[in-house]
């Protein structure tokens, strides 16, 4: 399995973090202190007062696509650190470009950003397939149904989502987000991400991922525990396989192709029917499923991402430099 690799520095290496929220603490300036209704320049960044009723509840700034929220002592710095770096996030984000925007953010907040508490973390993975092809067929992470994402002038569905309290999974046509947001054409791509209250993560004990500030970015193990939850995610997501009915099929057929390719129906079926009823429904539905020539959904979705998460460790030394 993937984990008993190594990671490795690589020329090209699609990057698996995306969105962060960074908590730094700051000596705000006095406008801040006193809630002054005015502008101001703080790190070479212009910031602007937001009202509510009335009143100023905090100012923000922007910096090459980043959002940055200053509220009383500490300052919020939000969105995608790979946008911010390529312009981009739709190609290659490398651990040593990860590394140059950390030097990028040190030179602009001092050090102490090194120290700064990360709050979200984004992690995900760009699959080169026809993501129509999997996720209108997604159905269920766990016990969680997926939900729909839309997008663009029609609200077109280009993705499904699970949104739960500390963490939210997406799967997703990222060629029509690109198209909707940048107005720039990719070839077809996939998008698997997982967006995460770094709180609830570092309180887990099986599944740990040991980042909660800056500096920590700056080693390599943190990747493995990253892929590591990838495909733990990959590997629950359930798919709606129904097989197409034909005049050909006799009834038994039409019930077995109607409720054995859903998750949810093959539950049922599993708890009402007799256990030597389901066992030669199940049998069926596999002879119906290699017969139809259809995909099984949830094992290639579960080897695209373990090869692309296998793409980017290699048996071999550690060689990338985490100075600052």
């Amino acid at each position: 399995m993937f984990w008993n690799y190594v990671f490795i520095k690589k020329e090209r290496r699609l990057g698996v973090i995306d969105d962060l929220v960074v908590k730094m603490e700051v000596d705000s300036p006095s406008i801040v202190k006193e809630r002054l209704p005015q502008q101001f320049v703080y790190y070479d960044i212009t910031f602007s007062p937001v009202f509510r009723h009335g009143i100023v509840t905090k100012y923000l700034g922007n910096w090459k696509g980043l959002r940055l929220e200053m509220n009383s002592d500490f300052l919020l710095i939000k969105n995608s650190w790979h946008k911010f770096y390529h312009g981009n996030n739709y190609g290659d984000y490398t651990h040593d470009e990860i590394i140059k925007t950390i030097q990028i953010f040190v030179q602009r907040f001092g050090k102490e950003f090194l120290d700064a508490k990360i709050i979200r973390m984004t992690i995900g993975c760009n699959l080169m397939v026809d993501s129509n092809e999997f996720f209108p067929y997604c159905l269920m992470l766990g016990p969680d149904f997926f939900g729909d994402m839309k997008g663009g002038r029609k609200h077109h569905c280009y993705g499904k989502y699970i949104k739960k309290t500390n963490t939210r999974f997406k799967i997703y046509n990222k060629q029509f987000e690109v198209w909707e947001h940048d107005r720039q054409m990719i070839g077809p791509t996939l998008r698997v991400e997982q967006e995460m209250l770094m709180s609830y993560v570092h309180k887990r004990k099986h599944t740990p991922i040991h980042v909660y500030r800056p500096a920590d970015l700056l080693g390599t193990s943190w990747i493995t525990q990253i892929l590591f939850e990838l495909i733990l995610l990959v590997e629950r997501v359930l798919f709606s396989t129904a097989i197409g009915v034909t005049v050909n099929d006799d009834f038994k057929d039409y019930q077995i192709k109607r409720l054995m390719g859903n998750p949810v129906d093959r539950k049922f079926v599993k708890q009402k029917a007799s256990e030597s009823t389901y066992k030669i429904w199940n049998k069926r539905f596999n002879q119906l499923m290699e017969e139809s020539g259809k995909l099984e959904l949830q094992d290639s979705l579960s080897k695209l991402v373990e090869k692309k998460m296998n793409d980017l460790m290699e048996p071999s030394k550690i060689t990338s430099s985490n100075k600052v």
